[in-house]
């Protein structure tokens, strides 16, 4: 029923998206963490919030004038809706999720919250399912912690912990899979100069993507009126890594400017502002792609939904099986497919064009193979099995090739339809160029930058 009256109403027939309640979910998001615990909550909070979101995907469109708003807009709204799932209705944030200035100065009573054992091989460093970071290795408080706070103190505090998805500074930081914070020593004015930098560095990277995606958006067309399409296997496809890789410079640089901003202004210090990402070069398995190198912006969202599915519904031990532990990182998979999916099915006005679900579904089933192939590697190299051991820079070559490969062929279920909506030609409309003035002479991407395609090329 939902999905043929999403699917069979005309985009246009349904009434314009009010702005006005993007805000308002945050609010009742920020307002769910600040007051008590409850029974209400979920009645007072989660089902508001539930109710917009599932207004906005039935009964109305998102309509801001530019499809990369769109995009991020309903991106934005997924996350509300998943992150306080968590808040309101599997977790107790007030109870376990205090500044870390609290836990080192109050006393607490009551056992220690141990966190479910697994295998070594998915927690170290490099694991994306590092511990179970979502279950926090802290105690109770007792009637001094945040949650006998006045409501200011209590709604202080709730904004401090919205604006900080990595749980930067808080006892469940994730500190084994974050990039290294800054040192202690670090000056404002050298950690801005160094925001300044790598804000550089990485529009240049942007600058790339985009003519990598226009390239491959404007070839895949010319494909399919002379060809009938393009084959899944085409080596251009690889090309369609420019949609990737201009979200993660565009993330970082706007991850830099927000630092630099609150950094710069007094509100915050350069060691709560470690960089989004890993450095590239950790990236040589899918392995410590998604679990080292890739943001961790949502990995509590993600992994707590995985462990409530896991071990409530599906009712599977805490255990080092691997199998149990390969399902766990399949839901968390999962429902990282699902909150994609449901931003794209939002700002694209269908169930049927959005792909992302299956490029994040896909993911599991390249960390299999990549499991099965480092198994007989180790099998028949037992010295390969010591997991501190630095691999050869020619198997490193070997491992960001396969990264590469994978991620760039499972890549275009997710990025075509974005294409097709126009999203690259979106993001790019008025943006400074300057590869592309050195190269064609336009040093601005113009309003009409819908690229033509050739026999020669671009």
């Amino acid at each position: 029923m939902f999905s043929s009256q999403f699917c069979s109403l005309d985009p246009s027939s349904k009434p314009t998206f009010p702005l006005l309640l993007h805000p308002l979910l945050e609010v009742l998001w920020i307002l769910s963490l600040a007051v008590r615990p409850s029974k209400y909550k979920p009645v007072l909070f989660f089902l508001p919030i539930a109710s917009i979101l599932a207004w906005t995907w039935t009964c109305s469109r998102l309509e801001t004038g530019r499809f990369g708003i769109n995009f991020g807009l309903a991106s934005r709204m997924m996350i509300i809706l998943l992150s306080s799932s968590v808040d309101i209705l599997l977790t107790n944030p007030q109870k376990y999720f205090a500044s870390q200035k609290d836990i080192t100065q109050k006393k607490f009573d009551g056992p220690e919250e141990k966190a479910p054992v697994v295998p070594s091989h998915f927690t170290s460093s490099n694991s994306y399912t590092n511990a179970h970071q979502a279950t926090v290795n802290a105690t109770q408080p007792q009637s001094s912690s945040i949650g006998s706070a006045p409501f200011l103190a209590r709604f202080k505090w709730a904004v401090s912990y919205w604006f900080n998805p990595r749980s930067i500074g808080l006892p469940h930081e994730p500190t084994r899979v974050l990039p290294p914070k800054p040192s202690p020593s670090t000056t404002r004015t050298a950690f801005i100069l160094q925001q300044l930098y790598t804000i550089s560095i990485f529009y240049l990277l942007v600058d790339i993507s985009l003519i990598m995606a226009h390239a491959y958006s404007a070839r895949r067309s010319w494909m399919a009126t002379h060809h009938g399409g393009m084959g899944h296997f085409d080596i251009w496809k690889l090309v369609n890594m420019g949609f990737g890789i201009q979200i993660y410079a565009m993330l970082v640089i706007e991850h830099c400017l927000i630092a630099l901003t609150a950094v710069g202004l007094g509100l915050s210090e350069p060691q709560f502002w470690p960089p989004l990402y890993h450095n590239v070069t950790e990236a040589y398995t899918l392995k410590r792609f998604w679990g080292t190198f890739w943001q961790q912006l949502y990995r509590r969202v993600f992994i707590v939904h995985s462990d409530f599915f896991a071990h409530n519904i599906l009712l599977l031990p805490r255990s080092r099986n691997k199998i149990i532990v390969f399902t766990k990182v399949t839901l968390v998979f999962l429902v990282s497919g699902i909150l994609h999916f449901g931003g794209d099915a939002l700002a694209l006005q269908s169930l049927r064009k959005p792909g992302s679900f299956q490029f994040f579904c896909l993911q599991p089933v390249g960390l299999i193979i990549e499991d099965l192939i480092l198994s007989v590697w180790c099998y028949f190299k037992p010295s390969a099995k010591v997991s501190s051991r630095t691999p050869p820079i020619f198997l490193k070559l070997v491992g960001f090739v396969w990264v590469f490969i994978w991620i760039g062929y499972t890549l275009p279920f997710w990025a075509e339809p974005l294409l097709d909506a126009s999203y690259i030609e979106d993001v790019s409309k008025g943006v400074p160029s300057i590869l592309l003035g050195l190269w064609k002479g336009q040093w601005v991407w113009p309003e009409d930058n819908q690229w033509e395609w050739t026999e020669k090329g671009p």
